[in-house]
């Protein structure tokens, strides 16, 4: 069986955030998880980035307009929201400088968890 290989928008990402340093991608629930030094800052689940968060970026990512992960569960119809990730807001789409900031970030909120 075949690996699964990562899609073209997180293709896009990992150049994106290349100035970083080496980033690594593995599966993760059906989506990709993406590390830098052990460090997991960021998740691709479909055509979304959400960055790993903590409780103060979380505030500055709802001032610009991000919203947390969720899915709704197939058996109750329940959705649930996980406040640990959040999206990568839209201004990141035409400002690399302002993705590569808020990435940095999401990477030193993160520390702490390896």
């Amino acid at each position: 069986m075949a690996r699964a290989q990562p899609t073209e928008f997180v293709m896009h990402m990992l150049e994106a955030l290349e100035p970083l340093g080496p980033i690594t991608v593995t599966r993760l629930f059906g989506g990709w998880s993406m590390r830098l030094d052990g460090v997991q800052f960021g998740v691709v689940l479909g055509d979304t980035f959400y960055l790993c968060t903590d409780e103060a970026m979380r505030a500055d990512l709802a001032a610009e307009g991000s919203v947390p992960f969720s899915y709704t569960r197939r058996k109750s119809g329940r959705e649930v929201v996980i406040h640990r990730f959040y999206s990568l807001p839209e201004a990141c789409l035409d400002d690399p400088d302002l993705a590569l900031d808020w990435a940095q970030r999401a990477v030193d909120a993160n520390r702490h968890r390896v």
